[in-house]
């Protein structure tokens, strides 16, 4: 198996899926931009994987992974099989709207218990704010909060940052960075 395969990642999957689709990010590695849509498109990739350890045992897994994009909007689907045929899923979709975008995951372990991760981005250019409200609920059904608001100031930026624990706990983030 050559290099490229094995390290053909998340990131790297979700680049060429959206390579393929015709999609292009608005800042290279910038994940807090919402990819432009430019055309539709879709295809798949399945990658196994053998090792065999110093004792002699094989261990395999096995990914498949589907997308399509298009009219604003993407979607994969990736799932893994275990060498003991267990299987495990991510669903990921990401919708752009009028002031930024909506993106929203959730995996399946080989239980068949859920997670979901849903994030909305917005942006208002006029004031320079961004503000990203974030919820996770775990396997145990508990819900995770995070909200973040970016706004520019004449020399640099401000960010609040709200999470709420499953604990029922909660933090708060004040950070202000300046350029000279």
């Amino acid at each position: 198996m050559n290099l490229w395969t094995r390290s053909l990642t998340f990131s790297t999957v979700l680049s060429l899926a959206l390579s393929i689709a015709g999609v292009e990010s608005a800042e290279a590695g910038d994940r807090g931009k919402a990819a432009r849509v430019r055309s539709g498109g879709s295809g798949s990739i399945q990658k196994q994987v053998i090792r065999t350890g110093a004792d002699g045992y094989s261990r395999s897994w096995q990914k498949d992974a589907s997308w399509k994009s298009g009219g604003g909007s993407a979607e994969r689907d990736t799932t893994w099989t275990g060498p003991q045929g267990g299987t495990a899923s991510r669903s990921d979709s990401v919708v752009r709207t009028d002031s930024g975008h909506e993106r929203s995951t959730t995996w399946t372990d080989r239980e068949g218990r859920q997670s979901t991760r849903d994030a909305e981005v917005t942006r208002d250019p006029e004031t320079g704010t961004r503000t990203k409200d974030v919820t996770f609920t775990g396997r145990d059904g508990e819900t995770r909060t995070r909200t973040s608001v970016t706004e520019k100031t004449d020399d640099g930026r401000t960010s609040t940052t709200d999470i709420s624990r499953r604990d029922g706990s909660s933090v708060t983030w004040d950070r202000e960075v300046a350029r000279d």
